[in-house]
């Protein structure tokens, strides 16, 4: 790399101090007091990498603000710009600090350029603040990392931790470990890309092992899928959890919860036809733990409903459902957003009074329910419209099993 020392720390610091400021935010917001856990290398995350990209085409995205940054230190927009440019184009990834405090797990992100020299040591210590940059935990970390470096460590081996981990298989499986245990305690609601890059991270580094030759026991695959799921890679984690059903027997709730997770999350980004796919091929390995099971079922049927799914195939779950459990099947199929079609296709979708019409209904009654979100729709942005075939699957749905007076 041609920058200078200098370069590097100036570099660093704006990047962190634009980030902040944009769409794309790799600092944390803690409570408590934060303690560094560990740090290690990594390639750019999905976000950064998007945001990286964005700003090297057309100076546009979340990284906009670095040329403000730049600006503000005497340059012109142009030298701004140019400068910014400059920066990016130098990154060869990441440099992540790990911290723990009361709330769990926290990352603070920072451009990694390609050496662990004194000068970018002192950078990252700076930039974690005050408290921290003092830490002689995190010194000693940096001084770890830039020797494994220099030894030969690639991947997932260039990492360094306060507490001692045996190998990296040991932390990485604790790092994700730790992640999932604060979610399932809820204590990151509302953390965003920070918990999606970190977990994106660590199933990277597992799977990186695991194609090493170093075959994943049952709980590391659970943890890979889950951080697969948290990181949006919905077909990645599809992947994984073929292999465990071909490879282990997961306990009943472990699976279930895994289920559900793919399913929301594959509905939640417009791709339900994935895990519909997923589910009917597994079927038999999963009735085989999960048979009979009400959750089990309904997590079909929301998949289905999600994806506009016609009369038949929505009938036919619909009994499956009905089946498992009555009375939570009559609860719960008129319940929001049970009904909301998220495919990116949805179909034929019809004007209100053209579903008053399929529906032998008042406008006002299609008007009121698609406000509640309790008959099939699909939005976007602020429009709401309704898919004719799942309009069509819920009106047979709601006459069979005479749902609606």
């Amino acid at each position: 790399m041609s920058s200078s020392n200098d370069d590097i720390q100036a570099f660093a610091r704006e990047f962190q101090q634009a980030a902040g400021e944009g769409g794309f935010n790799p600092l944390s917001l803690f409570t408590g007091e934060p303690r560094f856990h560990s740090l290690f290398l990594a390639p750019f995350s999905p976000s950064m990498q998007d945001a990286r990209e964005s700003f090297l085409k057309d100076g546009s995205g979340p990284l906009s603000g670095l040329v403000q940054q730049f600006s503000q230190s005497g340059l012109s927009p142009v030298e701004a710009a140019e400068r910014a440019r400059q920066m990016l184009s130098a990154a060869q990834g990441m440099c992540v600090v790990v911290l723990q405090d009361d709330q769990g797990l926290s990352t603070i992100p920072q451009l990694f350029f390609g050496h662990l020299e004194s000068a970018y040591q002192e950078s990252v210590r700076q930039l974690c603040g005050e408290s921290l940059a003092a830490d002689p935990a995190l010194e000693k970390a940096l001084k770890q990392l830039a020797q494994a470096a220099q030894a030969g460590a690639q991947g997932y081996q260039l990492y360094a931790a306060v507490d001692s981990h045996g190998n990296a298989r040991d932390y990485w499986s604790e790092l994700g470990a730790a992640l999932l245990a604060g979610l399932d305690e809820g204590i990151f609601l509302g953390a965003g890309n920070r918990l999606a890059d970190l977990a994106h991270w660590v199933q990277l580094a597992l799977c990186g092992l695991s194609d090493s030759g170093k075959r994943l026991e049952g709980d590391e695959l659970v943890t890979v899928i889950r951080c697969q799921v948290l990181a949006g890679n919905i077909p990645a984690a599809i992947i994984s959890s073929n292999l465990l059903l071909e490879g282990f027997e997961p306990e009943d709730e472990e699976l279930l919860h895994l289920l559900e997770q793919i399913s929301q999350h594959a509905i939640r980004l417009g791709r339900p036809e994935a895990a519909i796919d997923f589910l009917e091929r597994q079927s038999s390995a999963i009735n085989a733990i999960l048979g009979g099971c009400y959750e089990w079922e309904l997590l079909r049927f929301k998949a289905l409903a999600a994806a506009g799914s016609d009369e038949g195939r929505m009938l036919a779950q619909a009994e499956a459902l009905m089946r498992a459990d009555r009375k939570s099947f009559r609860h719960d199929l008129n319940r929001e957003p049970l009904w909301q079609v998220t495919s990116a296709d949805p179909g034929a979708c019809l004007s209100v009074h053209q579903a008053a019409e399929v529906l032998d209904r008042s406008i006002n009654f299609v008007a009121k329910r698609l406000e509640a979100g309790t008959i099939p729709f699909a939005q976007t942005g602020e429009e709401r419209r309704i898919p004719e075939a799942a309009l069509k699957a819920w009106k047979a749905i709601q006459d069979t099993y005479r749902l609606i007076d």
